[in-house]
């Protein structure tokens, strides 16, 4: 990853979340350790689980052939008619 509009910080959790979705089995401690010099273990694992939810997510959506827009204008309708109350 080259953009410079992309932090180290950014880039990092970037790399650790493509290792874990597309080769989990060699993450490294050194790995860890380069996450834990940035990341909380609280942000460590939060990052893990929503890498892990959405790829399941998308995984599921793919098997059923589900289109991930199918019913958005519902939601934006429903959305629309939703008034905070005081």
């Amino acid at each position: 990853m080259s953009s410079k509009n992309i932090s180290a910080r950014e880039r990092l959790a970037l790399s650790f979340t493509e290792t874990l979705l597309i080769a989990p089995s060699s993450m490294t401690d050194e790995g860890f350790t380069e996450m834990r010099e940035e990341f909380s273990e609280g942000e460590i694992v939060e990052l893990s689980f929503f890498a892990g939810f959405y790829n399941m997510l998308h995984r599921f959506n793919s098997i059923i052939d589900l289109d991930p827009q199918a019913g958005s204008d519902l939601v934006e309708h429903r959305l629309s008619d939703f008034q905070m109350s005081d």
